[in-house]
């Protein structure tokens, strides 16, 4: 519930990093190969400029900014994440896949409800490791994942499109 929260109350792009880490999910699932380093959707980037400006991500300059998709150069939305392995992006392009032709917010919101449920197994690592520590009434046994699932920069991370939620979770399995 708490990873829930932070994916429809934080509004899209206000996590660190979403939006080239949203880039290189959105070319997968729309091309549906691999992105190469230096990749660009000229058309995507207008779109995520448009949305992020729509979501005050530019701030106050927001209100001013206005983009036109034939003279214009293209935007830039942060530092390219295209170098970085493809084994987190494949897992939220694919829950992109049926909502793509959809604005390009939702495709946010199904790529954040990937990392919540990486979330989850992050949470169900520590509760497990936690029953593996510790005997039956020790109260660490539920401590442990309920630190884990209401801290809130750690669930904040861990539900935003951010390669790092791969990360932990996978740690956290091994």
């Amino acid at each position: 519930t708490h990873g829930l929260l932070y994916v429809f109350l934080m509004p899209p792009w206000q996590h660190y990093d979403e939006p080239s880490h949203m880039e290189y999910v959105w070319l997968i699932a729309h091309r549906q190969q691999l992105p190469l380093p230096g990749d660009v959707d000229r058309d995507m980037r207008f779109d995520f400029a448009e949305s992020m400006a729509r979501h005050s991500f530019y701030g106050a300059a927001a209100a001013t900014l206005t983009f036109d998709r034939t003279n214009d150069p293209i935007p830039e939305i942060g530092l390219s994440q295209l170098e970085d392995s493809p084994a987190y992006y494949l897992l939220p392009a694919l829950a992109i896949l049926p909502v793509r032709h959809h604005g390009i917010e939702v495709q946010v919101y199904a790529a954040r409800m990937v990392s919540v449920c990486l979330l989850l197994v992050t949470v169900t690592c520590g509760w497990g490791t936690a029953r593996e520590l510790f005997p039956r009434d020790h109260s660490a046994r539920w401590m442990l994942p309920l630190s884990l699932a209401l801290l809130p920069p750690f669930v904040d991370l861990m539900s935003a499109v951010n390669s790092d939620a791969a990360s932990v979770a996978s740690y956290s399995l091994f």
